[in-house]
């Protein structure tokens, strides 16, 4: 039966009817098929199995090799030009086994006959028999140095050279071997594929009705109060948040991660932060924990499998949704993409569209925008060989738009070719498509399941998402992860730092100090711990990298005043008192004096720092998921001016 699409596995002979002359006496094109590639002299090549037939393709698999897989696309044009059916594979496999073992063994042979010679062999015989041993031979040659010598080199050759080669001969032999004795699997493989794809198909409607049927069992009520007057739509907003930086909960110890999320969800409930994070009467917001993995390596009281489990955990993605002031959270058991529903004009076929592959990922772009990226890319080529004509020995780093140029270079119009019907990836894009379209409908399977099966979203009236005019009834998508471009360049802390402390001198108050501390303290620990036996050499590295804090040692505060500024070297002194640990003979228990010198680079000038200046880097998206790089800086300094440092 002829088949449409890439998800067939059969191909009549009547999508051939430019060679009608030759596909008579070919038989119906099908999965685990095989097939001789020809070259461009029009000789046998590679025999290969059909191992995927698309819309416009036929992809042909290669025995493989070191468990390597190897496969090439031909379209339908080209198939008679550059493929040609072989209907006895199992025999020509049967003779390429048989010629591969007589190889095979011809190199073992050879092995063997060397050794033989050099009387290296000591086998043990059957019946209790030995070859005469090495020794033997060498006391008969001890009166003719010359034999002697020659022994030698020739013992050294067959080490050094001889026996490498043929060894090398016979793993590359016996690797041959491997691949034609497996071939014949491509060929179950293949039909097998079918049956993979109904797995699939199966297994996604399981899931999408789990989707429908098994949300609100899992709601959980963070905030009481009045739910949204009826008719009041649902607003979906676009972009994932992550609860890491938008609360910035345990900033200082690298965020918030997965045991908080109770913390979270009481910070959520607050007046400021529900109605910031869910902006509408009735809305809904997809939140991650963290972007990022956290750094737990140095939790001693953590083995890999329970870091493993905490690091998952931090990926979870919840529901938030807003009805009135109520306010709900949900746990789902799958993975939104950043974005939950794609733009509005990212799918559409209106314009000419270009696409490449890199391994297994597809990248889709609008024909207007390559020209304007290939135009973009040949201009600042044009630019940087000038400057290079006019810099002689210059390091192209110099060059001003060396980032941009390498990145256009890299990531701009490298690779891309038309999407059309003759283009050997146009299913490839077409299945993409059709993949991130399911999981985007699934916003809408989940939508219309909260409707029907749970009050999260009463009152309401009848809703059907999937008629037009429902869904725009009830429902709004909101775009705020696209179309939001910022102006001009993100906030730059290294330079807002470095204004900042300009003006550093003795008596301002900084923050930065401790680190400093914890960090020499972890190289003087480490060191002591090295030179003795009791810690692994892992124990020893892990305190030097996290840091260590002395015990009766409060260090000189995550918050301190400069105690002596040295300006020419740019450093600041801080003093201060531990509890002393041992007793002089006369019983004197008082403090011990201590101090540290920082240079100006690791700190950072609180004085100079204004209330509300975080804002500046938490406001644009771009440095709020950078906030580990300066949250702790400038939330001390929050913290120092509200009197709770």
């Amino acid at each position: 039966m002829p088949v449409e699409t890439s998800k067939n596995h059969s191909l009549s002979s009547e999508s051939f009817n430019d060679n009608l002359s030759r596909i008579d006496s070919l038989p119906q094109l099908e999965l685990g098929q095989w097939y001789w590639t020809i070259n461009e002299e029009g000789d046998r090549e590679e025999l290969g199995c059909v191992t995927e037939i698309g819309s416009n393709y036929v992809q042909i698999s290669l025995p493989r090799e070191k468990g390597c897989k190897s496969s090439k696309r031909f379209g339908f044009k080209s198939f008679f030009e550059k493929l040609e059916f072989e209907p006895n594979h199992k025999s020509y496999f049967q003779h390429a086994v048989e010629a591969q073992q007589a190889e095979s063994n011809l190199i073992m042979n050879k092995i063997r006959q060397l050794t033989e010679l050099l009387g290296v062999n000591q086998q043990i015989m059957i019946g209790g028999q030995q070859k005469k041993s090495d020794s033997m031979g060498v006391s008969v040659l001890s009166n003719h140095q010359e034999q002697l010598d020659s022994y030698k080199n020739s013992l050294v050759a067959a080490k050094e050279k001889d026996l490498p080669a043929l060894y090398s001969d016979l793993k590359k032999s016996n690797e041959k071997l491997y691949k034609f004795l497996m071939a014949d699997m491509l060929s179950v493989e293949a039909t097998l594929t079918p049956m993979k794809e109904t797995v699939e198909q199966i297994n996604e409607r399981l899931f999408n009705m789990s989707v429908y049927a098994g949300l609100s069992e899992s709601a959980l009520l963070i905030k009481e109060g009045e739910p949204a007057p009826i008719g009041t739509k649902v607003h979906v907003m676009q972009s994932k948040k992550f609860m890491d930086e938008e609360c910035l909960l345990d900033y200082r110890a690298g965020g918030m991660e997965f045991k908080n999320i109770s913390q979270f969800n009481d910070w959520l409930a607050k007046p400021d932060n529900f109605t910031r994070i869910l902006p509408f009467d009735r809305c809904m917001v997809a939140m991650q924990v963290r972007r990022s993995s956290k750094n737990r390596n140095g939790d001693p009281g953590l083995d890999s499998y329970i870091r493993f489990r905490m690091e998952g955990q931090d990926k979870y993605t919840y529901l938030y949704i807003r009805n009135g002031e109520k306010v709900y959270q949900i746990s789902t058991e799958f993975e939104f993409d950043e974005l939950l529903f794609p733009a509005e004009d990212a799918f559409s076929f209106n314009e000419p569209m270009m696409v490449k592959k890199e391994f297994s990922r597809i990248s889709l772009m609008p024909q207007r925008e390559f020209d304007h990226v290939k135009a973009e890319l040949e201009a600042l080529e044009a630019k940087f060989e000038l400057w290079k004509a006019e810099n002689d020995g210059v390091s192209y780093w110099d060059f001003e738009h060396y980032d941009q140029l390498m990145s256009l270079r890299s990531d701009g119009v490298g690779g891309y070719e038309p999407l059309d019907s003759d283009s050997l990836l146009y299913d490839d894009a077409i299945n993409q498509i059709r993949s991130q379209t399911n999981k985007h409908n699934r916003i809408a399977l989940l939508l219309q399941g909260l409707f029907d099966r749970s009050d999260m979203l009463h009152p309401h009236g009848k809703v059907n998402i999937w008629e037009g005019d429902s869904f725009r009834d009830n429902v709004t998508l909101v775009y705020d992860g696209t179309g939001t471009l910022m102006n001009g360049d993100k906030p730059d802390f290294e330079a807002y730092k470095d204004e900042c402390n300009a003006s550093m001198g003795e008596g301002s108050v900084v923050y930065g100090q401790e680190s400093a501390w914890e960090e020499r303290e972890a190289e003087r620990e480490a060191n002591r711990r090295a030179s003795g036996r009791r810690y692994t050499y892992e124990e020893v590295e892990r305190i030097r990298e996290y840091g260590y804090t002395p015990f009766g040692d409060p260090g000189p505060g995550t918050v301190a005043e400069i105690s002596k500024w040295m300006p020419r070297s740019r450093k600041a002194k801080f003093e201060w008192q531990r509890e002393r640990l041992t007793y002089t003979r006369y019983g004197d228990d008082s403090p011990v004096n201590c101090s540290i010198t920082v240079s100006a680079d690791n700190l950072f000038n609180i004085s100079a720092y204004k209330v509300g200046d975080y804002k500046k880097f938490f406001n644009d998206p771009r440095t709020r998921k950078e906030y580990l790089k300066w949250a702790p800086a400038l939330l001390s300094a929050e913290d120092y001016y509200a009197g709770q440092a």
